[in-house]
């Protein structure tokens, strides 16, 4: 089993409105990625991400990238990032995955920003 812990926290200048945290259990953590991708370069990195399965997700660079799956011509999906921006999802949420409902089974990573950007992926499923 692993757990994730996803926090949220709002605040003002008058003080803290809101601090949660929701802890997912899951039992594969089946994408870990930690990659550093140079300047208009593109990384590929073969997944398995079955979406029904999927109890949370991470995606962070502190550059602009773009993450194609499946095809990078084609893709599935195309998730455009902000540098320092996290997309976070847990089965809780009120959005939809940033993936599926088709597995994903590659990503095509591609980093727009104009130096060397630090690219974290994670997704905890069942």
């Amino acid at each position: 089993m692993f757990t994730h812990v996803v926090g949220t926290s709002y605040k003002t200048d008058a003080g803290t409105i809101i601090n949660v945290s929701e802890s997912v259990v899951g039992t594969n953590q089946g994408v870990d990625i930690d990659a550093v991708i140079g300047p208009d370069a593109t990384n590929s990195y073969s997944v398995f991400i079955d979406p029904a399965k999927c109890q949370s997700c991470m995606l962070c660079s502190d550059q602009p990238t773009t993450i194609k799956t499946n095809d990078p011509n084609t893709p599935q999906h195309t998730i455009n990032m902000h540098a320092n921006v996290p997309i976070v999802w847990t089965l809780n949420s009120f959005w939809t995955i940033p993936f599926g409902p088709d597995n994903v089974n590659a990503m095509y990573i591609t980093n727009n920003g104009a130096v060397s950007a630090n690219v974290k992926i994670r997704v905890l499923s069942n």
